[in-house]
């Protein structure tokens, strides 16, 4: 899952990665976009497949 905050949430992610966890009963792996939008080559890839909600 990529997410994408207005504001840096630090060690907040991994609490909201364990709630999405427990609500959708299945392992999440979050993805910061900035982080992911640093690796370019990936970026690109990526960026195509991206779904807002």
């Amino acid at each position: 899952m990529l997410v994408d905050f207005s504001k840096p949430i630090g060690w907040d992610v991994v609490e909201l990665q364990e709630h999405l966890q427990s609500i959708l009963g299945v392992r999440v792996d979050l993805v910061l976009k900035k982080g992911l939008m640093r690796n370019k080559k990936l970026w690109k890839i990526v960026k195509p497949e991206v779904v807002y909600v």
